[in-house]
């Protein structure tokens, strides 16, 4: 299936591939054989297809709720981006439309989207709707659950930086440069520009675990950063935005060499600060200890 850049005048297109219909080996992500051309989102278009590994649910509905609800904790459908006609997106999907309306109930049962009739309606992606307050306040409840999540991302991201070194293409370099350019342009518009910040960082991260052509070893990394929706997307990010430019940049230049021990200790250092940053938004007092 040929894979599109996103118009981002128009609604967006999501290119998801069909519902898998039984189980198989994760596939290599089809955006990866995309070139990235000049988005200056870091390949936005592309990664739209970041998803396409078999999801183990018990029905067709709640295996497409769970894709695109993946998609939104990812940052890929960051809120206010308009969801394609049903028409449209039950064909992408490979399913009925009753089955993609019974998928889209879900969501928004769940607050994740807004669906509305008439002309100019459909179903909108919703933004947090909690205070920031509200939301500390979970993530004070859930850091040990969150810890162990980054505990895991410190397992396995490094080592996808690694392979990544060695097997990586110059369309790779391409989409990670882009999506760098489009971290440092959200850093600079601090709040305004947190969702821009989460897309392009999704971008950069899961471009690094597809560049390792191990397609388990991507579906383990996506998984794991869409576990972190709520500390990575709903609070200000300031201060996980504030140093993670050079960061990020570490990673890539040793990616561009090739050297694989560099990239793994680049990346290290890269979720250990997120870490302790994460930390010092939980507990303010624990920057000062």
């Amino acid at each position: 299936m040929e894979v599109k850049p996103i118009d981002h005048t128009r609604r967006v297109r999501l290119y998801l591939c069909p519902v898998p219909r039984g189980p198989s080996e994760p596939p290599i992500p089809a955006w990866l054989k995309v070139e990235p051309g000049d988005d200056p989102l870091g390949g936005v278009g592309a990664a739209e297809a970041a998803s396409d590994t078999p999801i183990a649910t018990t029905s067709a509905y709640e295996q497409v709720a769970t894709r695109l609800r993946q998609r939104i904790r990812l940052g890929l459908l960051p809120p206010g981006e308009r969801l394609p006609p049903e028409r449209a997106l039950a064909e992408q999907l490979g399913v009925s439309r009753v089955t993609l309306r019974d998928a889209l109930g879900i969501l928004q049962g769940e607050g994740l989207i807004e669906r509305k009739r008439g002309a100019g309606g459909g179903a909108v992606i919703l933004g947090q709707r909690r205070s920031p307050k509200e939301v500390r306040a979970e993530l004070q409840r859930q850091t040990g659950a969150f810890d162990r999540i980054l505990e895991l991302r410190l397992v396995i991201e490094p080592g996808a930086a690694r392979l990544a070194a060695e097997r990586r293409t110059e369309s790779d370099l391409r989409r990670l440069h882009l999506s760098i350019e489009g971290l440092e342009r959200a850093a600079l518009r601090g709040r305004e520009g947190v969702g821009e910040f989460h897309r392009a960082d999704s971008i950069f991260h899961l471009t690094i675990a597809a560049a390792s052509r191990n397609p388990y070893l991507y579906e383990a990394v996506e998984r794991a950063r869409s576990r972190l929706f709520t500390p990575m997307a709903a609070i200000e990010k300031q201060e996980l935005q504030q140093d993670s430019g050079a960061e990020h940049r570490a990673v890539l230049e040793a990616i561009i060499d090739r050297d694989a021990c560099r990239a793994g200790a680049a990346m290290e250092h890269h979720l250990r600060e997120a870490q302790r940053a994460l930390h010092r938004l939980v507990t303010p007092e624990a920057a000062a200890s």
